[in-house]
């Protein structure tokens, strides 16, 4: 037998039912930056950077929960840590493809309506967490307001994708830094060292690592495949 719900008759049952109902959940949202060309390439024991190469632009994604709270003190000022989110960087030519190690987090600072900076949670590289982005992504107009409510993450994250370009006049640059037991610093092995882009950092929505093009003899290589099987088929 089929039953059918009965009308709710009164605000206040309407009230109690949505109530009753599970909340709505934030979902993660990636953001990719060009954050502008390498510097500095090494190989470390964990990761051999020069797969990067020197003056190739870097392309960093980031994915975070924009309802993610602000911690900063001041008004017209957002700090918002992300312990789940995650950073990677793609080398636009040379499509190496770099994971901070997992644990490393999100951390956004927005100092106020004209700066955004992204780096590690986790910045200091341990045993644990091996790679990190140690110095951070400084997006810096330098006197242009971008961002109307600095505290509101969802805001801030969604002005940022409408800019298309930032108009980035900083002078900072990012590093990757590598745990080293024998660093007696602690800060690590610097591993790429990469911008800024002071022509403008072009904001992507989404992943680019995940639509990586084949490389010309691997893309040769499945087409000849695929032909191959064709004809068998035929055959």
């Amino acid at each position: 037998m089929i039953r059918t719900m009965k009308p709710l008759r009164s605000a206040g049952a309407a009230a109690a039912f949505l109530a009753l109902a599970p909340a709505a959940q934030a979902l993660p949202l990636t953001i990719t930056v060009d954050a502008g060309p390498v510097i500095e390439a090494n190989d470390t024991p964990f990761f051999d950077f020069t797969q990067f190469q020197i003056g190739e632009t870097i392309l960093v994604t980031f994915t975070v929960d924009d309802a993610t709270p602000d911690t900063a003190a001041d008004d017209q000022s957002g700090f918002f840590e992300d312990p789940l989110g995650s950073i990677s960087l793609l080398g636009e030519t040379s499509g190496t493809f770099l994971q901070m190690s997992p644990g490393s987090g999100v951390l956004v600072d927005v100092d106020d309506e004209e700066e955004f900076e992204l780096k590690s949670l986790e910045d200091i590289p341990s045993a644990d967490i091996p790679i990190t982005l140690d110095d951070d992504v400084d997006l810096n107009t330098l006197g242009t307001d971008v961002f109307s409510d600095p505290d509101d993450f969802s805001t801030v994250l969604a002005e940022l994708i409408a800019l298309g370009t930032f108009p980035n006049a900083s002078g900072n640059s990012a590093q990757v830094r590598v745990f080293d037991q024998n660093d007696p610093s602690g800060i690590g092995l610097l591993g790429l060292q990469f911008g800024p882009a002071p022509d403008g950092a072009r904001i992507i929505p989404g992943d680019v690592g995940a639509v990586i093009p084949l490389p010309a003899p691997a893309a040769l290589l499945l087409t000849g495949l695929v032909g191959l099987a064709a004809l068998r088929r035929r055959r």
